[in-house]
């Protein structure tokens, strides 16, 4: 892992994807689409066929997108590739093929690199996008043109079967608000990057997706967003279906890895802000070390309980204070 002092250094590298050009077997025929929904798939052939007929199946919107699934499968002939081979007519879906395994990392690189849309839209092949999707994507992205980033609202769901068309939203009571990094620093609020959109320009200012922060790389991410640019997320209203389907981001391990490198992160973001934050983190800092996550998380003592909470709640009246006092925010975070 990097030294702090060069953790905000912006790298396009790809994650290895230099000299590793993918096979293209076969293209999108839509002339410019303006946005790509991008789908990394790695040996799930059957959830990729549902995540693509998700994306395929949107409300009418007034512009053009494209599909585009990259597997990171680097052996030809596989199941992925023969039952994508259905859509080698259909003029939205695109293929592509690595000719190594890039890792999930270089994989997500790659979908920005081959992207074709002026906005990419992240779908995980055992993900879904509810139908009303691009329409209401198509909303915020009129109404907030200076927002970048976009996180929409979704289902989180434990049974593979879905019925989308099933699924109704109330969008009259859709809720459109901004995430700062300081909000990023001291909570959860952003989850799984199901459905992000975000502009390839800003993807390519704000630097590629780093291997080095693994498993902990979408938040690494967003933290990085959150300094260059506006993030927007959507609530009340959701959008797109989370399948909770065993892989390999939810064994203890991995967990506990994120975690490390969840606190590796905020040690940097913290050094934006005054002595005062900075000592709160490191006292909740070493709390956590010493839980040593996961199951004993769950055994926590009733004062270990009232610590995080105390912290949580400082946190959050440092943060409501610096919105409505400006004077305040300069005196506490800079």
């Amino acid at each position: 892992m990097r030294k702090i002092t060069d953790y905000w250094t912006v790298e396009n590298d790809g994650n290895a994807c230099a000299g590793t050009a993918p096979i293209e077997i076969f293209a999108s025929t839509v002339k410019t689409p303006l946005v790509s929904i991008a789908i990394p798939t790695y040996k799930r052939a059957s959830l990729a066929i549902e995540a693509i007929e998700s994306a395929l199946h949107q409300n009418k919107v007034d512009f053009d997108y494209e599909i585009l699934v990259v597997d990171n499968n680097p052996e030809r002939g596989d199941d992925t590739e023969k039952n994508l081979e259905q859509y080698r007519n259909n003029s939205q879906v695109a293929y592509y093929k690595n000719t190594m395994n890039l890792g999930m990392t270089g994989n997500w690189n790659r979908l920005y690199e081959l992207a074709r849309g002026n906005w990419v839209a992240m779908l995980h092949d055992d993900d879904l996008l509810l139908p009303s999707y691009l329409s209401v994507l198509s909303k915020i992205l009129k109404k907030h043109d200076n927002g970048v980033f976009v996180f929409p609202d979704y289902l989180q769901v434990h049974n593979r079967a879905v019925d989308l068309d099933a699924i109704k939203a109330d969008f009259s009571i859709m809720k459109i608000r901004k995430v700062s990094l300081f909000e990023l620093f001291y909570s959860t609020v952003l989850k799984a990057p199901l459905g992000m959109c975000v502009s390839k320009e800003t993807f390519n200012a704000v630097g590629a997706f780093r291997h080095e922060y693994y498993p902990a790389i979408d938040y690494d991410f967003y933290i990085r967003a959150a300094r260059k640019s506006l993030i927007y997320t959507v609530y009340d209203a959701p959008v797109a279906c989370y399948r909770w389907i065993e892989n390999d981001s939810l064994n203890k391990a991995t967990i506990d890895k994120s975690n490390i490198i969840d606190m590796r992160i905020r040690d940097v973001v913290a050094l934006q802000y005054s002595k005062v934050v900075q000592v709160l983190w490191k006292g909740n800092q070493a709390y956590l070390l010493r839980k040593k996550y996961s199951s004993k998380l769950l055994r926590m003592r009733f004062l270990d309980i009232v610590f995080c909470y105390i912290f949580r709640r400082i946190f959050r009246l440092i943060y409501l204070f610096s919105k409505r006092k400006s004077s305040m925010q300069a005196a506490f975070f800079i």
